[in-house]
């Protein structure tokens, strides 16, 4: 492994200097460890990391800078698991097709005005059912419940139409 290295020389030196010297190890270490394309703005934050670091730093900066990056890594991994999860959340392109298409429209007006606005606000205008009930001065569950009624028109209407 080329992340490996001596640890001997490096107690008499700085963080930064210690980060310089196995800043080749440090980037495999990283790219052993999450995907290419961050590699380089993990190891650009532990950069920064070390120059704003102020105090004492513990007796073996090597393992401060390993400790360091391998927390780095981990709230990657908790970045892109909520990036998944918002992306999950957001409006499949087939579903999009199916809210703009005629029949969805006339679907989702004859559920009445306040529906229609709740469900567009939802779905196509990103809001919360929170923001919704506020803007229109009703409900959290009312706002439920006019969700769910557009819902099962379209469910209804598309298996109508197939």
């Amino acid at each position: 492994m080329d992340f490996v290295v001596d640890t001997g020389q490096l107690a008499d030196e700085g963080l930064s200097d210690v980060f310089l010297t196995q800043r080749p190890a440090l980037r495999a270490f990283l790219r052993a460890r999450c995907v290419q394309h961050s590699v380089d703005d993990l190891l650009q934050e532990l950069w920064l990391e070390v120059q704003c670091a102020t105090g004492p730093v513990e007796p073996d900066p090597l393992s401060h800078l390993y400790r360091s990056a391998h927390r780095l890594v981990v709230e990657c991994g908790r970045g892109a698991s909520r990036a998944d999860r918002r992306s999950a959340r957001r409006l499949p392109e087939l579903e999009r097709t199916l809210i703009v298409s005629r029949s969805a429209l006339e679907t989702l007006r004859g559920l009445g005005e306040r529906a229609e606005l709740v469900f567009r606000r939802y779905r196509l205008g990103g809001a919360s059912r929170l923001q919704i009930a506020d803007e229109l001065g009703i409900s959290p569950s009312t706002v439920e419940m006019d969700l769910n009624r557009a819902y099962a028109a379209l469910v209804l209407a598309r298996a109508v139409a197939s």
